[in-house]
């Protein structure tokens, strides 16, 4: 097959997409498994000096037990987050030098041996050997989602560049929609054990990526050997230019604002879809961790209705990416996207809406916004410093996730009352909220001085795609060389 073909790069989008998908159903495994793991982790209440009035029903782990804390739970967020932040840069600039072939198969691997790990904690009972295996999952997390955005940029930059992102991300929340759908089915589907065989069942959808990443580098491979890199496609004669840290100090005011953004936005997203289990049970079925034990049909129907974001967003990306693609306006898009996460809160908060409304309007916040602000960072930096703009936005990213889930865990451990239990965590994410509709509208002033990027549809990405092309093929000129060569 032909690599410069549309179908050799639609099938190459198609194994690409399945590298993030072990991952992304990891990644949300603690949340519908939530009570769960609070009371197989708990403390039984057997034990001298515990009061019993703090004790709750941990069948069938114990019969009672004080749960594990809101905030040693939201730990399992917290790790992963920052190691995510600390790995991603490096991550970034390692695609950038090395390429996407070898760092496809690395980080896939470490994920691999982080839910392995995980799964032998969960075996051993040893809360800490679940932190270490969360620590090497959040190590390979968030770079192998930067492996993937850098390879739908490289081979679709310039070219239904938003429709690529927004396949990827369908494909990635198909990964959470299965957690979401899937995980307290089945973990009850297998008992006895079934905590255990279910987060066994992660590890399992994490090596079915590993295996997609070898099949990537041999479609890459064969790219490779035919003489193609989409990067370089239409630029006869120009100097390939080779990743450098200095390029960093290139990338535009609009970047660095857009990553900013990007923190503030994603801020009121995963953390709390990571908490809407229980925030769902505990405000509309009257059960959960610190009260009555729910149900499995309530805990069903929590983790379904917290699912809600990602269902939505696995459907619609694609067709939000072809609007991007066709009319631009990116800059916009993301202020759309920043105030409905505003509605989200408002009517979750304070009203007695049902709960799938509020969601519903998350996920389409969610999914305007992630069109808008992924398919941007190529358009802002140079093609060989993606991979890097990339890992320092996803860094960003997961720096302001951390926080935020410490901040939620210590609300909900301490300031939360019988009455309105999630209360000030609303509070929290409506802030963020408006801070980033200010931010993204700050976005649109600057675009708007610095030649509207963020404003260009499909027809202007190509027109100047094509103005550079016609630029980089053109002979350059060296001022040593005589007008007019003698012939010999």
């Amino acid at each position: 097959m032909d690599p410069k073909s549309r179908a050799f790069r639609y099938l190459l989008l198609a194994v690409t997409c399945f590298l993030t998908f072990g991952s992304y159903y990891s990644f949300d495994m603690p949340s519908t498994l939530e009570t769960d793991l609070r009371a197989y982790f708990g403390t039984p209440c057997n034990y001298t000096g515990l009061k019993n009035s703090s004790c709750v029903s941990c069948a069938p782990y114990v019969d009672y037990c004080i749960p594990m804390s809101s905030e040693n739970y939201n730990v399992l967020y917290l790790v992963y987050a920052w190691l995510n932040a600390a790995m991603v840069i490096p991550g970034g600039m390692l695609v950038d030098k090395v390429g996407t072939k070898i760092c496809a198969i690395i980080f896939t691997t470490i994920i691999l041996v982080g839910q392995s790990l995980l799964s032998l904690g969960v075996a051993v009972r040893i809360y800490g050997v679940v932190i270490a295996g969360r620590v090497l999952f959040g190590m390979g997390g968030g770079s192998i989602t930067v492996v993937q955005n850098a390879i739908v940029s490289k081979w679709f930059r310039g070219n239904e560049l938003a429709v690529a992102f927004g396949i990827t991300l369908t494909s990635s929340r198909l990964g959470s929609m299965l957690n979401f759908f899937f995980t307290t089915t089945f973990m009850h589907l297998v008992e006895p054990n079934g905590l255990l065989k279910t987060v066994i069942f992660g590890a399992g959808l994490c090596l079915f990526s590993l295996f997609c990443s070898f099949l990537f580098g041999i479609l890459e491979r064969t790219a490779d050997r035919k003489g193609f890199d989409p990067n370089e496609a239409g630029s006869v004669g120009a100097k390939k230019k080779r990743f450098s840290p200095a390029m960093i100090k290139t990338f535009p005011k609009s970047y660095w604002i857009l990553a900013v953004v990007l923190v503030t936005f994603y801020n009121v997203v995963f953390p709390f879809i990571a908490d809407a289990p229980e925030f769902i049970k505990e405000k509309y079925y009257d059960c959960g961790s610190d009260r009555t034990p729910c149900n499995s049909s309530v805990q069903f129907d929590a983790s379904v209705i917290s699912g809600t974001p990602y269902y939505f967003s696995a459907v619609f990306s694609p067709f939000m990416g072809a609007i991007v693609d066709k009319f631009g306006k990116r800059g916009w898009m993301t202020v759309v996207g920043s105030c409905l996460s505003l509605v989200v809160f408002l009517l979750a908060g304070f009203t007695l809406v049902s709960p799938v409304v509020p969601m519903i309007i998350l996920g389409l916040s969610y999914t305007v916004s992630a069109a808008a602000i992924w398919p941007s960072i190529p358009l802002l930096v140079q093609p060989k410093a993606v991979g890097t703009a990339i890992g320092i936005a996803t860094s960003l990213q997961m720096v302001g996730i951390g926080l935020c889930n410490i901040l939620v865990g210590q609300i909900q451990d301490q300031f939360a009352t019988p009455e309105n239990p999630y209360f000030n965590s609303m509070i929290l994410f409506m802030v963020n909220g408006v801070i980033s509709i200010v931010l993204a509208i700050a976005l649109v002033g600057v675009d708007y001085k610095s030649g509207k990027i963020l404003h260009r549809n499909k027809k202007d990405a190509l027109a100047a795609k094509e103005k550079e092309e016609v630029v980089a093929a053109a002979p350059s000129i060296n001022e040593s060389d005589p007008l007019l060569a003698s012939k010999e």
